[in-house]
């Protein structure tokens, strides 16, 4: 019974490892193509993978333990001993490769996090993106508006005083 066990944690890890691989991937894209994206949404991504990360680790202490305990019940089985020492032997090697990996993921995510960081203090940076909300829009507009009207009237000169 155990076995099946640990045929089922060895799923479980190939399955963690494949999601980290994929996030890991969409986190060198991110890198490679910041320079189209405005920092704050980047870093706004970054806290989004760091909770999925966060819930992968949780995943993945799950899976130790659960696979621990199921290789000791292995380990004590008479006939299938064999079979289920190569397989928790397995499930080893696993948790091991996935938690190379899960540091990876973070060596990643704090990388992306430091260069937008970077680029949020860029003095020369200016925010891209709709406003948040209407008031934004028209204070922006009437912003615009005076800005403009401003240089109109600088190029015409005063205007004459009515009396």
């Amino acid at each position: 019974m155990s076995h099946v066990a640990l045929q089922g944690h060895i799923r479980n890890l190939n399955d963690l490892k494949a999601a980290i691989d994929a996030t890991r991937r969409h986190i060198r894209l991110l890198r490679g193509t910041q320079a189209n994206f405005d920092a704050r949404d980047l870093l706004r991504m970054v806290g989004e993978f760091e909770a999925e990360r966060r819930q992968m680790e949780m995943a993945l202490a799950g899976i130790r333990a659960q696979a621990q305990s199921a290789k000791r019940q292995a380990g004590r089985s008479g006939p299938g001993m064999a079979r289920g020492g190569n397989l928790g032997i397995e499930v080893q090697g696993l948790l091991g490769h996935v938690s190379r990996s899960m540091n990876d993921l973070l060596t990643d995510l704090r990388a992306l996090n430091a260069e937008q960081l970077a680029r949020m203090k860029d003095p020369t940076r200016t925010p891209s993106g709709a406003p948040d909300d209407a008031f934004e829009v028209l204070w922006t507009l009437i912003d615009a508006f005076f800005d403009i009207s401003g240089k109109i009237r600088g190029r015409k000169g005063p205007r004459p005083k009515r009396s």
